[in-house]
C-alpha cells in the first residue's frame, strides 16, 4: 500500500494556480507523479480525501478533476476546511493506492 500526504495545487516552482481549476489540475498531477514513481497509476487509488476551502468551489473542481480521476472513481471523502497551509491553497487532496 502507498500512503500519500496531502498534495496541494502547486507547479514544480511552489507557485500556486491561479484558481481552483489550475489548483485541481497540479494536484492531480502531483498526485500521479508519486504513483508513476511507485510504479503505480490512478487505477491503483483506493481512497482519496479532498479538502477544500470553500464549498462554492466544489462545482469547478468536479469540472476541472472529472477528466483526471479514473472512470470508477475510488471511494473518497470531501472536507471544507476553513484553510489549508497557505491562504493561497484552495484544495489538497490525500490518497491510498493499492496494487
Amino acid at each position: 500500500m502507498l500512503f500519500i500526504s496531502g498534495q496541494v495545487g502547486v507547479g514544480s516552482d511552489g507557485a500556486p494556480g491561479k484558481d481552483i481549476r489550475q489548483q485541481t489540475e497540479l494536484a492531480i498531477n502531483n498526485l500521479y507523479n508519486i504513483l508513476a514513481a511507485a510504479d503505480m497509476d490512478a487505477n491503483d487509488i483506493v481512497k482519496t480525501t479532498i479538502y477544500l476551502t470553500d464549498e462554492n468551489l466544489l462545482g469547478a473542481f468536479m469540472e476541472a478533476g472529472a477528466s483526471s480521476l479514473p472512470s470508477a472513481p475510488p471511494a473518497t471523502t470531501l472536507v471544507i476546511v476553513k484553510a489549508l497551509a497557505s491562504p493561497d491553497l484552495l484544495i489538497e487532496i490525500e490518497a491510498v493506492a493499492a496494487k
